[in-house]
């Protein structure tokens, strides 16, 4: 947290190199595995020893995909903030695409139906005009489709 708040301001000041900030962001990230890697390994030893009811393996497994689309989806961001800025290295929108399709298989492999609390977030994002015209590629407004 200290470094985040180090970077921020450097980054809305524009006093800070591409190179910097990606080295910053990689490191994060990888923390952010440890810990969750870690505590999912624990969960995952204990699932295997207790040997609960399948509905149980279903929610763990559920949880691991759903991490998996979470870190996608920064990726995708990530990417796009590197396009629109053009702050970000010679293949940003190569890179881009990789990461668009990425979070769409993330999110295409989450097993069963969100729970009751996933569900409204997920309809509205679902629902959204300009979602569903950046998944089509098609601008809203320009005679794409809804």
């Amino acid at each position: 947290m200290t470094e985040l708040q180090a970077v921020i301001p450097k980054v809305s000041a524009h006093t800070v190199s591409y190179d910097t900030v990606h080295a910053f962001l990689t490191k994060m990230a990888a923390d952010v595995d440890d810990v969750w890697y870690h505590d999912y390994t624990t969960l995952q030893s204990d699932i295997a020893a207790w040997q609960p009811p399948g509905a149980f393996e279903v929610h763990a497994a559920a949880l691991r995909q759903t991490y998996a689309a979470f870190l996608a989806g920064g990726h995708e961001i990530e990417g796009g903030v590197f396009v629109l800025e053009d702050t970000g290295p010679a293949g940003a929108k190569e890179e881009l695409i990789q990461a668009s399709g990425e979070f769409q298989t993330a999110i295409s492999e989450l097993s069963g139906h969100p729970g009751p609390e996933a569900q409204a977030p997920w309809e509205t994002l679902s629902d959204n005009p300009a979602d569903q015209a950046l998944r089509s590629n098609h601008p809203p407004g320009r005679g794409g489709r809804p």
